[in-house]
C-alpha cells in the first residue's frame, strides 16, 4: 500500500487514496503503521473515500491507537491539501463523521498550502458532547485528577473537547490531560486543552488528544479553545491560536467558524509485503 505523509503544524498524518481500493480494512493496520518505531509514523490515518454525496471525498479518520476519530481539524487541512494537489483545483469539501466543512487555498506554498477551512458552529450541548451528567451549557465545570481539581468547559466542534482554563500549569497539564482523556464522565473519551488567555486577540493553547496523548497541535482543539474562551467573553471573534507547532487563526462566520492554517506533504510511504503479513499474522 502507498500513502503520503503530510503534517499540519507538526501535526501528522498518514493518508491513502482508497477511492478504488476497498480490500484492506483500516481499522486493522492504522495504528501499526501509525506506529513512529514499527511503522510509517503518525498521528493519525486518514483514509479517502468516495463520498456518495455532492462533497468532493469522504474521509475516515482512525486516532494513532487505532481508534475512530470523528474529525481533525489539522487532518482534514492535509487531506485538502491532498485532494488539491492531486484536482489541481483551489477549493474542495470533504464528509467525515461529524458534517460537511469546506476548503479553499489561501496561499500555494510548495511542497504545501495555507488552507482555509469552513466548519459547522461549535455545541456545548451535554448529549451531543457526550457527558455522563448534564452540565449548563457553555458554563465551566470542575473535575478532578490524582493532583488535585482543573476548572474547563466541555465542547463539541464535531468531536468532544475539555478546555481547561484553571488548574494547569506547564509542568503538569500531560499528567492531567493523560488522566482526564479517559475520565468516565467523558462517554466517549476527550480532548483536553489547557489554554492561556494572552489578550483579546490571541490564545495559547497546548494538547492531550484524545487516542494519541501530546500533540504539537490540533485544528479541533484550537476550534474548541478559541469557542470556549469565546463564550466566556475572554477574546473576540476573531483570533490567533499559539500551539506548541504554530499558529492557527480562527475567525467567528453567521454559520460556523473558519480556521486557517499550513499544511505541507512531506512524501510517499509504501509498505512492504512482508510488513504487512507480519501485521495479519498478530491478528
Amino acid at each position: 500500500m502507498k500513502c503520503e505523509k503530510w503534517h499540519a503544524l507538526a501535526n501528522d498524518f498518514l493518508i491513502a487514496d482508497r477511492r478504488d481500493e476497498r480490500e484492506r480494512n483500516p481499522a486493522r493496520f492504522a495504528a501499526p503503521l501509525c506506529d513512529r518505531h514499527r511503522g510509517a509514523g503518525g498521528d493519525g490515518f486518514l483514509a479517502i473515500e468516495p463520498s456518495g454525496d455532492h462533497s468532493d471525498a469522504m474521509v475516515s479518520i482512525w486516532n494513532a491507537d487505532g481508534s475512530r476519530a470523528e474529525i481533525s481539524g489539522n487532518g482534514l487541512r492535509c487531506a485538502a491539501g491532498f485532494l488539491l494537489q492531486h484536482g489541481a483545483v483551489d477549493r474542495c469539501s470533504i464528509r467525515t463523521q461529524a458534517g460537511v466543512s469546506a476548503h479553499r487555498v489561501i496561499e500555494r506554498a510548495p511542497p504545501g498550502f495555507r488552507i482555509e477551512s469552513h466548519f459547522p458552529a461549535p455545541s456545548f450541548a451535554s448529549r451531543v458532547i457526550g457527558l455522563a451528567e448534564s452540565v449548563p451549557e457553555g458554563e465551566p465545570f470542575e473535575r478532578s485528577w490524582s493532583g488535585g481539581v482543573v476548572r474547563g468547559t466541555a465542547v463539541s466542534v464535531g468531536n468532544p473537547h475539555y478546555v481547561v482554563f484553571e488548574g494547569w500549569t506547564e509542568d503538569n497539564w500531560r499528567a492531567i490531560g493523560a488522566e482526564l482523556e479517559s475520565d468516565p464522565f467523558f462517554l466517549h473519551r476527550v480532548n483536553v486543552e489547557f489554554a492561556r488567555v494572552i489578550d483579546r486577540a490571541a490564545l495559547q493553547v497546548f494538547v492531550f488528544e484524545r487516542g494519541v496523548g501530546e500533540t504539537a497541535s490540533s485544528g479541533t482543539g484550537a476550534s474548541a479553545s478559541f469557542a470556549a474562551a469565546r463564550r466566556a467573553g475572554m477574546v473576540d471573534p476573531a483570533i490567533d491560536v499559539r500551539l506548541a507547532g504554530g499558529t492557527l487563526s480562527l475567525r467567528e462566520e453567521p454559520e460556523g467558524f473558519s480556521l486557517t492554517g499550513s499544511c505541507e506533504r512531506i512524501g510517499v510511504f509504501e509498505t512492504d509485503p512482508s510488513w504487512w503479513e507480519r501485521i495479519n499474522d498478530s491478528e
